[in-house]
């Protein structure tokens, strides 16, 4: 029971995201996919699934980054002055 427990709990600890492709744009990526697994030598196979968790996550680090750092500058003036190495 202590298993199911703790794939449960690990389960909860990540969220899906669903996101609406047209048909065309889904087969394009998964033209793209069959593409990459043909000339790379892997032991997992790349899907679409795969890139576009792997983007959505590059994009929310990104932006949550940029924002965070915007936000900083206008809180803090002082962060716009550049760090000055010591040499």
């Amino acid at each position: 029971m202590g298993l199911w427990k703790d794939m449960f709990i690990e389960s909860l600890k990540h969220r899906t995201v669903m996101s609406r492709l047209s048909r065309s744009d889904y087969y394009k990526l998964k033209m793209i996919c069959e593409a990459i697994n043909e000339n790379v030598d892997a032991d997992h196979e790349v899907t679409p699934e795969i890139i576009g968790t792997r983007v959505l996550e590059t994009f929310i680090r990104e932006s949550f980054q940029d924002s965070t750092n915007r936000i900083v500058k206008k809180v803090i003036p002082e962060a716009r002055k550049r760090k000055t190495t010591g040499g």
